[in-house]
């Protein structure tokens, strides 16, 4: 199976390149310094190229696309397990090897996946976008039945934000890390949601991702595999975490769009 995750900002370090410079992330690429030191201009077409190339085993390993047709290269580590699986009594491909000698003959890692980085964006400015000029009564509004209102999605943000800022802290520092549900309506009805403003969540929001990003540079491939357990969905690890949480803030700023287009279009 291959997973193609088009991954917001959070997502970029899932897919970050080494160099001298340290690890950096693919919309912000150490140009001038590599410039200056090298000589060499690293354009928009060379880094997306590079980025559309690399993949991201579900084991952690990297690779990379070496055809149009999607054959990947990886280290032997990274795929011994796909050939054992497919090894059975009497060929032991793991010991032996395999090598396919037409399109019908290749040989299926039904248990693997592999992400590809196809985009990215800064998702925290689209909320913050989302929410300039609004007035306060169009942030208390309720036009859509069983929606938040825009304050209270505001606000939403940034106990989801937080709440999954230490998260992935757990699944990192922790061993077999047990992961609590929390219940987001309560959230929102017990912190005062109404009465708040919502500048202050919108800031805490933005800081708690961005300090997570800076987390997500630096893990290791062993540290992208570290799973624990969470109370209501069960086995829970950093790249499900990546997957909940990558576009979170992008889709809370289309509902804010979508409230407010209920709101000033009079829907009620």
């Amino acid at each position: 199976m291959r997973l193609f995750l088009l991954a917001a900002l959070a997502a970029l370090a899932s897919y970050t390149a080494a160099a001298e410079e340290g690890m950096w992330t693919f919309d912000n690429p150490p140009t001038a310094a590599v410039q200056q030191k090298y000589g060499v201009a690293l354009d928009s077409a060379w880094l997306n190229h590079v980025r559309e190339s690399t993949v991201r085993l579900e084991t952690g390993c990297t690779g990379s696309f070496v055809s149009g047709d999607g054959l990947i290269l990886t280290n032997h580590h990274c795929a011994v397990d796909c050939v054992a699986e497919n090894s059975k009594e009497g060929s032991d491909l793991v010991a032996s090897g395999f090598l396919a000698s037409t399109r019908e003959k290749e040989l299926r890692c039904s248990e693997d996946a592999v992400s590809v980085l196809v985009g990215s964006e800064d998702v925290t400015a689209k909320v913050a976008a989302a929410v300039a000029g609004v007035t306060s009564s169009d942030l208390d509004a309720h036009p859509i039945e069983g929606e938040w209102s825009i304050r209270e999605i505001a606000h939403h943000l940034a106990d989801s934000e937080l709440t999954s800022a230490v998260r992935l802290r757990r699944l990192i520092a922790e061993d077999n890390a047990a992961i609590e549900g929390y219940d987001e309506r309560s959230f929102t009805d017990r912190l005062h949601a109404s009465e708040r403003s919502i500048g202050s969540s919108l800031e805490a929001a933005a800081a708690a991702r961005a300090s997570t990003l800076s987390i997500l540079e630096c893990l290791s491939d062993d540290e992208w595999t570290r799973t624990g357990t969470h109370s209501e969905s069960g086995a829970y690890g950093v790249e499900r975490w990546l997957e909940i949480y990558a576009a979170h803030p992008a889709d809370h700023a289309e509902q804010v769009r979508r409230v407010l287009a209920a709101v000033r279009g009079g829907a009620g």
